[in-house]
């Protein structure tokens, strides 16, 4: 059985990706993907790296659909109002 790292951001969003990917990094399979020394974890951990941003993230409609629709209702209503006060107040 293939063992594979879980992106902690899929269990709770508010997590970083530069967090996760240093979890990632450390709890790595391979030994020589792993840190070599925790001095290098720990400095990953005190001062966060703008390389580990992740490029590939999830869109909001993947991550969290409730949200996403909310959003999406929330910006019709606003345009419904806004043609509403046109028509009935004038431009």
């Amino acid at each position: 059985q293939q063992l594979e790292y879980q992106r902690s951001t899929e269990f709770n969003s508010l997590i970083p990706d530069w967090l996760d990917k240093t979890l990632e990094k450390a709890l790595s399979i391979e030994k020589k993907d792993r840190y070599d020394s925790l001095s290098e974890f720990l400095h990953d951990l005190r001062h966060p790296s703008r390389s580990y941003v992740y490029t590939n993230r999830l869109p909001l409609i993947e991550r969290n659909p409730v949200r996403f629709w909310q959003i999406i209702s929330l910006l019709l209503l606003l345009s419904q109002l806004t043609i509403l006060y046109w028509f009935f107040v004038g431009a």
